[in-house]
């Protein structure tokens, strides 16, 4: 028997936001037990600073340069490798729930697969090997944007939940830089949508659906992929109590000094300027319409706010992910991985979003392996026995055993271009 992997991320995550890294606001039980009985890891760092390139890395093991995702909107080739695909070859059930964002997400003449895969609201395309080695693929997105099939839930189900998430993309298809909430803090919004229909709480749904599926004795790999934190910040309205945004203070990284953030953004390259001033725009993800220096102190707090609460909604997710693995009898065989694609600016240098900063804020990650053992029953695993003659045996073996299972070198891939 193999083991039970269950790969956890959320989007666009900071490394303080857990009560295990220092987090005081969000309440995050679930994940910090998973850090009390595994290895949590403080100084991880992203292979870049947006979701299309970072989640590529996690999914191929490569560095951009070789797997040639350089920006959102360039897609993953096909034949780039993927751990599902090595797992599905030797005998694992393998899925992704939530949001795989290897492809453009909104491309509306279904050139991708992810996209077909929604709008023809099927979990594999028939005729066709695995998507990247994924089984079965249920995907979502921000909001109920694009085709995918939280979307066409929403849209079957709850039609009139739709409006209630932040458009993404106003009027001009552009990105959306509209205020909202009480302070008009950009792309924040409390959306009426029931908690239980948020896309949230579908992905943990979805994901026990899909492993109350899977016989007691089948060894699987499940990426169970939530689209929170990202922008926009639109979680429940009904859930907004939870964190108010009056009693929460300025993240330490906020200069409130306005002469000194200045002098802070001048210090560093010039494109820090152009962000801060509104001209120039770092990715396709932030609004070229807002201008971050005036972005005001309550809405600095407004939005960590709601960063906070959707931050609370993911651990209560992934509890009741965790229950059901627990009620078949998997967790002592369970591998469970937590990780993010890149951190948020949340407001510290008077910023938000992300872009080409590398700065703690959105280089330093979350990153927790709670391996299939008791870290504390288990000393040695903290001694090097790499030398160790009594172990030489073994070590042989698993390189032996390492090497054989490598997958085929390619040729790096430098260049390519893609729609968004």
């Amino acid at each position: 028997m193999g083991r039970k992997i269950l790969f956890i991320t959320t989007d666009q995550q900071r490394f303080d936001a857990l009560g295990c890294n220092g987090g005081i606001y969000a309440r995050t039980p679930n994940i910090d037990a998973l850090a009390a009985n595994g290895i949590v890891f403080d100084r991880a760092h992203p292979q870049n600073v947006v979701c299309m390139p970072s989640r590529s890395t996690m999914l191929t093991g490569q560095h951009v340069s070789t797997h040639g995702v350089w920006m959102n909107g360039v897609p993953l080739p096909e034949s780039a490798p993927s751990i599902a695909r090595t797992l599905h070859d030797v005998g694992y059930s393998t899925a992704l729930i939530g949001k795989a964002h290897f492809e453009p997400l909104l491309d509306p003449f279904l050139r991708f697969t992810e996209n077909r895969l929604g709008a023809h609201r099927v979990t594999a395309e028939p005729g066709h090997d695995p998507h990247r080695g994924f089984d079965h693929m249920e995907l979502a997105t921000h909001g109920a944007a694009g085709q995918l099939h939280y979307s066409q839930w929403l849209r079957e189900h709850h039609p009139t939940e739709i409006g209630g998430y932040y458009n993404v993309l106003d009027r001009e298809l552009q990105v959306n830089a509209e205020g909202g909430g009480d302070t008009g803090a950009p792309q924040v919004k409390a959306n009426p949508i029931p908690r239980e229909w948020y896309h949230t709480d579908w992905v943990a749904e979805r994901t026990i659906a899909w492993l109350d599926s899977l016989p007691n004795d089948r060894d699987w790999f499940c990426w169970m992929s939530f689209p929170d934190p990202h922008h926009p910040w639109d979680p429940p309205a009904s859930e907004l109590h939870r964190v108010r945004w009056q009693d929460v203070d300025l993240p330490a990284g906020y200069i409130a000094d306005a002469n000194e953030r200045e002098r802070v953004i001048d210090d560093k390259l010039r494109h820090w300027r152009g962000w801060y001033d509104g001209t120039f725009v770092s990715n396709y993800e932030a609004p070229a319409k807002w201008v971050p220096s005036t972005l005001t102190p309550d809405q600095v707090r407004e939005v960590n706010a709601f960063t906070h609460v959707e931050n609370e909604l993911i651990d209560e997710a992934i509890g009741r992910v965790l229950a059901a693995v627990s009620s078949r009898g998997w967790s002592q065989d369970l591998d469970v991985v937590y990780t993010t694609d890149h951190g948020e600016f949340q407001g510290d240098f008077g910023l938000l979003f992300k872009g080409p900063y590398h700065v703690d804020s959105l280089m330093r990650l979350p990153l927790i392996w709670r391996e299939l053992y008791d870290v504390t029953a288990d000393p040695l695993q903290h001694v090097n026995r790499w030398d160790d003659p009594s172990v030489r045996a073994l070590r042989d073996e698993l390189l032996a055993d390492l090497w054989s299972n490598l997958p085929p070198q390619q040729t790096p891939l430098r260049t390519m271009d893609a729609p968004v």
